[in-house]
């Protein structure tokens, strides 16, 4: 049998290749003078989308990657205020303090060991960067570029730190996983610390080594090592002294489950700003540096020496307790807010009675894209306090469009255009584009289920590998009916908000909230 070669076909197929690949702009429209009459028609509509905004009564931060601190005011969603809550952990078990362990001091020689100063670290997110020594050109110097932080850097405010009197569980009365929610009170001891601190600094903190007073070198005058920047701040040492060195070789420092049960951790919190002054805290490089001195004997003689003890505030619970105040915000179809934290969340269904959708369902044409365009009303927002991107994800389950699910495993790009990131047009208008092709080709040609999108703002990706993003992780929360719902680990993890235009007739036809769909029908 001999086969012939059809240039008519061939040319359809290429027709019907570009009209399918083209995924930037509008599609383009393709003459239908070659050859005759093609068989597809590609076409442009859009469809007017209806939209729920839903207040968050109290959202899970446990589990988070970085944790919020300080205070943000946004207009009329109010003054939000974040405190941490955090268990303090060993970092390593059954420790040995001076230079004997408990049961090698005897009764004729005690170490007599004694806590000196406590200080706890809590360091920013930050960036390093590594330049010259413009007083040496033969040595480098590390800087710092501070990360996520929001409000003046040079706000002054006091920070407050107590003793947590409310023991945290990793289980629930279910035995499943325990959620904690930003608006948990919880009941405090002992007060710590109680300063003011002047603004958060971008420089280094630097620990100089302990003297040894065996020499007569002055060795405290040498650099031990640098902290990134961060807060830093002497607590009371009595608790330390208590709960740690007179329990060397007890069973309390076997484990950090029965550490946990003496301390069980510090609650953080912050007040009377000088102005708003707001940032993410890198949690797992926090700590508590227990200095302690202990006697020595050399040579017959009696000195002091001092060593260092640190504790962990990473690893165990953690969670960011909210209070908001002074919210008049009045919710409309003329805006949809989107709030990260204890804020807003939306949830945007396409109508089943859309003459559009409908056409789309019944002809199952070709969906080309998808488009979520979401236009940025600028007289309700703070540009320069924008979040980054508006997470698009499944509402009932909080789980990832297929759409971002099938970038990631085909490695499309780092700037995966499926994630809503905030961009700006040649008008100067932001906006946040989302696509969602194939989650409404699923619709369209697999009749999978028209699900609820929801809608919610993040300050990051965080990729944390090929095929999964921990910005679109699980997370809970609970609106003002109590009832719990799903959102994305982003949401959690930042307080920043947007406004973004709804579908009211107040809203200027170009901007309503809508989906752009291109598509291409066989004639």
């Amino acid at each position: 049998m001999k086969y012939f070669y059809n240039p008519f076909f061939s040319l359809c197929g290429i027709l019907l290749l570009i009209s399918a690949c083209n995924t930037d702009g509008d599609i383009n429209s393709i003459d239908g003078n070659i050859l005759g009459e093609t068989n597809f028609t590609p076409k442009k509509d859009s469809i007017p989308l209806e939209f729920n905004n839903i207040k968050v009564k109290a959202i899970q931060t446990n589990g988070l990657n970085n944790y919020l601190l300080g205070q943000i005011t946004q207009n009329s969603l109010g003054t939000t205020n974040i405190s941490l809550i955090s268990q303090v952990l060993l970092s390593s078990t059954a420790p040995s303090f001076g230079e004997k362990s408990s049961s090698a001091e005897s009764s004729s020689f005690n170490e007599n060991e004694t806590v000196e100063k406590v200080y706890l670290y809590l360091p920013f997110l930050s960036k390093e960067k590594t330049k010259k020594d413009p007083n040496n050109s033969n040595k480098n110097i590390k800087t710092y570029t501070l990360d996520s932080i929001y409000g003046n850097k040079n706000a002054r405010f006091t920070l407050k730190v107590e003793e947590l009197n409310y023991h945290l569980s990793d289980t629930d009365s279910n035995l499943e996983s325990k959620i904690y929610y930003s608006n948990l009170s919880v009941p405090t001891s002992n007060t710590l610390a109680e300063v003011t601190v002047q603004g958060f600094s971008d420089q280094a903190i630097v620990r100089h080594q302990f003297d040894d007073p065996t020499t007569k070198e002055d060795e405290s005058k040498k650099e031990k090592d640098k902290l990134a920047p961060g807060i830093r701040i002497e607590l009371s040492p009595s608790i330390f002294q208590t709960y740690l060195l007179n329990n060397e070789g007890s069973n309390v420092l076997r484990s950090n489950d029965s550490f946990r049960n003496l301390l069980k951790g510090i609650v953080i919190s912050s007040s009377n700003f000088s102005a708003d002054l707001l940032g993410l805290i890198n949690l797992k490089n926090a700590k508590i540096e227990v200095i302690y001195t202990y006697l020595f004997k050399k040579d017959g003689k009696d000195f002091t020496k001092r060593k260092s003890y640190e504790l962990n505030l990473t690893g165990g619970i953690s969670f960011n307790k909210y209070n908001v105040t002074n919210e008049s915000l009045t919710l409309s179809q003329d805006i949809l807010y989107l709030k990260g934290g204890q804020g807003y969340v939306a949830e945007v269904s396409i109508p089943e009675n859309n003459t559009v959708f409908k056409m789309l369902k019944e002809k199952k044409p070709i969906i080309n894209q998808a488009d979520l365009y979401l236009y940025v009303d600028k007289a309700n927002v703070n540009i320069a306090q924008l979040p980054s991107y508006v997470l698009a994800y499944n509402a009932d389950k909080g789980i990832i469009l297929s759409d971002y699910r099938n970038d990631l495993a085909n490695k499309i790009s780092s700037d995966y255009i499926s994630i809503g990131k905030l961009k700006k047009d040649a008008k100067g208008n932001y906006f946040y584009l989302v696509r969602i092709t194939d989650h409404l080709t699923n619709i369209i040609k697999n009749n999978a289920e028209n699900i609820k999108i929801g809608l919610a703002v993040s300050t990051h990706l965080a990729v944390a590998s090929r095929t999964t993003l921990s910005a679109m992780n699980n997370k809970k929360y609970q609106d003002t009916s109590n009832q719990v719902r799903n959102t994305v680990l982003g949401d959690a993890e930042n307080t920043l908000y947007t406004a973004i235009y709804g579908n009211s007739s107040n809203v200027p036809e170009a901007k309503k909230l809508k989906l752009k769909v291109y598509y291409t029908l066989a004639k």
